[in-house]
């Protein structure tokens, strides 16, 4: 079982900050083709891949969500293992 909080702040976070990337990559986007330069190509590929990794947050966050709600009936591995790591519930501790 996932922390239902958890999951839930973040997949709202990843969710406004993915709106607000997709803006950015836009208007970098049309910035770059009106004056092409290094500068406005590099802040384009940085917006783009931090675009690109919140939506994979996003995914894992959906997809625990989904766990939670038993409507997954085959479990993807890749999403699992991101899942189980950021949103499982541990009970005690393993310290010594």
């Amino acid at each position: 079982m996932y922390d239902r909080r958890r999951v839930s702040i973040s997949k709202w976070t990843a969710i406004v900050f993915a709106v607000v990337l997709l803006s950015q990559s836009i208007a970098r986007w049309r910035e770059f083709f009106s004056a092409p330069d290094f500068a406005t190509y590099l802040a384009v590929t940085l917006a783009v891949t931090l675009l690109l990794a919140l939506l994979l947050a996003l995914g894992v966050a959906v997809y625990a969500e989904e766990c939670n709600r038993g409507s997954i009936l085959v479990p993807r591995p890749f999403f699992q293992k991101w899942a189980d790591r950021f949103f499982l519930i541990r009970h005690g501790s393993s310290r010594g």
